[in-house]
């Protein structure tokens, strides 16, 4: 991943973006069926899917107590409620050992939808 973006800069210069970029390891926890693929001007990133950021969201505030990243998770499944596959997150929830939180954010989004 750093020679992409190594490569990116190299060709485009210093330039000013809101945008935050998280390089996680080499191994991908997610789905590779959630991944999406994003061309910019010739270069390639791939975007893991929305389900596999909040379940990494749901790790940290429940393994972690990180209150944040809960608060992040939250959110992000209020603001992408229509798009979210609910049962591959509730399986992962499961598998994570996230479940009652996941839950417990699930019915607040619940609340939104009325």
């Amino acid at each position: 991943m750093s020679t992409c973006l190594s490569t990116f800069f190299s060709l485009h210069g210093r330039i000013d973006l809101d945008l935050a970029i998280e390089i996680p390891g080499s191994t991908l926890t997610g789905s590779q069926n959630k991944l999406t693929r994003v061309d910019i001007e010739g270069i390639v990133a791939y975007v893991i899917g929305i389900e596999d950021i909040i379940t990494d969201r749901l790790n940290a505030y429940v393994h972690w107590k990180s209150e944040e990243d809960g608060r992040w998770a939250k959110r992000m499944m209020i603001l992408h409620r229509e798009k979210i596959d609910w049962r591959y997150l509730e399986d992962r929830s499961r598998k994570d050992k996230t479940y009652k939180a996941f839950k417990k954010f699930k019915s607040e989004v619940d609340k939104h939808e009325g």
